[in-house]
């Protein structure tokens, strides 16, 4: 199961605000639809997420996201994801570059029972378009996690 957000709210939401659906963003379909380079938003801070939360604990983890101010975030949390040779969960988050939050914040958080680590990923265009070297950083970030406990 794979869950991609982007959560547009400027505030905490309420009990009954939950009922709505987060904002979806895509790319455009045809290359003359995208905009100039020049009218592209400044780039986003990406981090990886690892131990995360299974599914059940969803709304937990945006909770803990948003207790800790982190509002205008995209997160893509694929539950059958794992770190390579550690079995770990993870996922992406990016922030706007205008998110007040930190998602350093939410390291060592336990949702769900899990103690949430969040590892910046420096250079994640170059990092993106290089398979092997994602999968070389993300195992990294998992080791380092398996080293601690």
């Amino acid at each position: 199961m794979s869950v991609v957000i982007s959560c547009l709210c400027a505030c905490p939401l309420t009990e009954t605000d939950r009922r709505v659906p987060p904002k979806f963003q895509f790319e455009p379909a045809d290359s003359s639809d995208a905009p100039l380079p020049d009218q592209r938003p400044p780039e986003r801070e990406v981090h990886v997420l690892v131990n995360t939360p299974n599914v059940a604990h969803f709304s937990n983890l945006l909770h803990a996201m948003r207790c800790h101010g982190l509002f205008r975030v995209d997160a893509d949390l694929n539950y059958d994801m794992q770190v390579p040779r550690c079995s770990l969960p993870y996922g992406y988050l990016s922030l706007a570059p205008d998110c007040q939050g930190r998602a350093e914040d939410l390291d060592g958080v336990f949702v769900g029972g899990k103690k949430l680590r969040v590892f910046r990923l420096n250079d994640a265009k170059a990092v993106f378009a290089d398979p092997a070297r994602l999968k070389q950083e993300v195992r990294a970030m998992g080791e380092r996690v398996l080293a601690e406990n």
